[in-house]
């Protein structure tokens, strides 16, 4: 049986889709503005999903103010939710829970009362018709497919001819409601999730399908190259007093030239306050849905910021501001990349790759190319891969970033088994890290620059998973060195085909697992992840363990150039430089400076030893990302 391991946040960070609706600021009726201003809903003009949705609306109120709603037809299809910050003037957010739709097409009117101004129509929300007989058709082509194709094909057939498979659910539930049916048979398509979710113990399945816009290529890519937002990455919400109820965001990361990152935000900031309102227990949720997913307006972030003294390792707090506005950006998955090297006189010498990846995405392949080939340049002796926040992608860009680790003595070896079900075996295929093999599937996209390694080592945690495991199972498959740093990782041994569905005029990319990915020696077993080396946290249940080196791993307060306060970095590098573990007990300060959400380490390097490498301006080619082979 799968395992999923407790995550070890004071509260747990947790991104869900966000709601679409029509709301305006047009629609306001009275001859003032009823006290209200600068309402955001990033997804205005469109109506709010059939298969029913939760929609927020923030604005800024004069006062303290009161929500309702009222529903075209009197029914309570539509009901209020939460309503933040609703006891004072400043930002607010009110959110409206919508049922899933059988009939025809209907609309909610929602209501504030701002105290001192009459009360203002906010907007009108229109949710579109009803869309059971289109499900039920797309849901026939999913079935069909699976019966042939699913790698627990056997099974799942079994009960789709027993009558078992509901196909008039939703098309956008089908998965998730029928493939749970085969119990722990199909345990390795998803799993368990962790203790300290509020659904903790319930199922979760890898196996998905998402509609493919207009704007898209179907089946040639499945993640936008020019992305719209803010450019904040996932965030960890952490209580930082406890005598205030102040609640910070901890960045995970700031995609490379976003707005964000052009305002001056950056990784392991701990932002506090949203556009003048302080993040508390009780309106922290909304704004960091909001953060995470607005595409217009502009917000000004307050934030807390780490700065460390690398003469004594002591750290300092400053105070930040950034005003960031939405818009578009460049998608690039390879977060930061740098040289370690020694300074001239130092007694070790060393000559190091530092890679953090969040994903393996076709699309902006050349992104990595061109920190391969820096890295080739620059001569590097060995390597870390920071693969923390890398759930995985296209199978062929693993296998490329994988050649270039092997080098040219191993291309002939083989990265990856693939097996299918028992109906598909003369499908099955070995992919090569030189992956010559031209009637195997994939991309052809070639071998990347042998960096003359003799080892990796690489930091993971409960987000690695995927393409990104499975290039350490194919590594450890012919014996070649990796050791792991941080947590043990997710445990998606199973591997995806994108196929295009159509259903009248809508496309859909479908994405159910059908098989394995071996490695040399015929082994697949990590369906329970891999268990890190040198382990950074436990993922215990007690989020403040003393037997954790760092319990916010993976979201340190702590830019990415900061690594010798980085405790896998600084671990990783220690194994590689001085051929031993870090000695926690000298070369970190008490652990009463843990209380900070993060321990300190003493500077074993000459300041300005890290060398930032800028990256090349890029002309992007159209790929792919998101799941592992793709079909044609």
């Amino acid at each position: 049986m799968k395992r999923i391991f407790n995550i070890i946040f004071i509260i747990t960070a947790v991104i869900s889709a966000v709601a679409v609706s029509s709301c305006t600021k047009e629609e306001k009726t009275g001859s003032d503005d009823g006290g209200i201003s600068n309402i955001r809903n990033p997804w205005e003009g469109d109506k709010v999903l059939g298969t029913g949705e939760t929609v927020s609306i923030s604005f800024d109120a004069a006062s303290s103010w009161e929500a309702e709603i009222s529903t075209s037809d009197g029914g309570d299809w539509a009901q209020l939710g939460s309503q933040t910050n609703n006891t004072s003037a400043g930002r607010g957010t009110v959110r409206v829970y919508i049922e899933e739709n059988q009939g025809d097409e209907r609309s909610v009117d929602v209501y504030v009362t701002v105290s001192g101004y009459e009360r203002t129509l906010l907007c009108t929300l229109v949710q579109a018709q009803g869309d059971s007989q289109f499900s039920r058709g797309l849901n026939t082509q999913m079935d069909t497919y699976l019966r042939a194709n699913y790698l627990w094909n056997k099974e799942y057939t079994e009960l789709s001819e027993n009558g078992d498979i509901d196909l008039n659910v939703n098309w956008s539930e089908f998965l998730s409601t029928n493939l749970v049916k085969l119990g722990d048979v199909n345990i390795e398509d998803g799993g368990i999730y962790r203790e300290l979710y509020g659904n903790a113990g319930e199922r979760y399945i890898y196996s998905y399908i998402n509609e493919v816009t207009s704007t898209r290529a179907p089946g040639v890519q499945t993640r936008a190259y020019s992305m719209t937002g803010l450019g904040i990455g996932p965030t960890n919400s952490i209580r930082y007093s406890n005598e205030n109820d102040m609640i910070v965001f901890v960045v995970g990361y700031v995609y490379p030239d976003s707005p964000a990152y052009n305002a001056g935000l950056r990784r392991g900031d701990m932002i506090y306050a949203v556009n003048g309102t302080q993040l508390t227990s009780t309106n922290y949720y909304a704004f960091q849905q909001e953060l995470y997913y607005s595409t217009q307006g502009t917000y000004d972030l307050n934030y807390l910021r780490f700065v460390t003294n690398f003469e004594d390792s002591t750290q300092t707090t400053i105070d930040g501001n950034a005003t960031v506005t939405a818009g578009s950006f460049v998608y690039n998955p390879v977060l930061f990349f740098a040289l370690l090297q020694s300074p001239e006189d130092y007694e070790e010498t060393f000559n190091i790759g530092y890679l953090v990846l969040e994903s393996f995405d076709l699309g902006a392949h050349e992104f990595l190319v061109d920190a391969l080939n820096q890295f080739k340049n620059a001569g590097i002796e060995d390597m870390i891969l920071d693969l923390r926040f890398c759930p995985g992608g296209a199978l062929d860009q693993s296998r490329y970033l994988a050649s270039s680790i092997v080098g040219t003595a191993n291309l002939q070896k083989t990265f990856a088994d693939v097996r299918f079900n028992e109906d598909r075996t003369a499908e099955n295929q070995i992919w090569t890290f030189e992956f010559s093999d031209e009637s195997s599937s994939g991309n052809q996209i070639g071998v990347g620059p042998d960096l003359g390694l003799s080892e990796l080592h690489v930091i993971c945690s409960e987000n690695t998973a995927s393409a990104a495991e499975v290039l350490i199972n194919s590594l450890r498959g012919i014996n070649f060195p990796v050791y792991l740093y941080g947590s043990r990782t997710e445990g998606k041994n199973v591997g995806m085909e994108v196929q295009i569905l159509s259903n009248g005029s809508r496309t859909f990319e479908f994405s159910p697992i059908t098989f394995y990915p071996y490695n040399a020696k015929g082994l697949i077993d990590f369906a329970d992840g891999f268990e890190a080396d040198y382990v950074v946290n436990d993922q215990d249940s007690d989020m403040s363990s003393s037997d954790d080196i760092d319990y916010n791993f993976p979201y340190e307060p702590n830019d990415w150039s900061n690594w010798s306060i980085d405790p896998p970095v600084f671990w990783a590098f220690n194994r590689i430089v001085y051929g031993q573990n870090p000695d926690w007990a000298s070369d970190a300060v008490a652990p009463a400076s843990k209380s900070g959400g993060r321990i300190k380490m003493a500077n074993q390097l000459i300041d300005g030893s890290v060398k930032v490498l800028h990256q090349t301006p890029i002309r992007l080619q159209p790929g792919r990302f998101g799941s592992v082979i793709y079909n044609d």
